[in-house]
């Protein structure tokens, strides 16, 4: 069984760089099998939460974003254009 994550580097709150892991999916492979695999990715983990709205808020952008095995063992990497947005709580 395998784990793959997605990763995104997006300001947080206290602007600064923040890692969150945004998307994951368990598969089970066989040795030497490949899989594609779809991980779909909560835009609630992209955003910061704003009291003065209240709500959560996601500033326009970009993100880096990485596919990695753990958090520390990227294997890809790349970039993706942020819209801005607001989610009520």
């Amino acid at each position: 069984t395998d784990t793959p994550q997605v990763y995104a580097t997006v300001t947080g709150s206290d602007g600064k760089p923040s890692l969150r892991l945004i998307g994951w999916a368990r598969v089970r492979l066989e040795p030497g099998e490949t899989r594609r695999v779809t991980v779909a990715a909560d835009a609630r983990l992209l955003a910061n939460y704003d009291a003065t709205l209240p709500g959560w808020k996601i500033a326009a952008g970009s993100a880096a974003v990485a596919l990695a095995t753990s958090a520390e063992d990227a294997i890809l990497h790349g970039t993706a254009e942020l819209i801005a947005q607001t989610m009520k709580p």
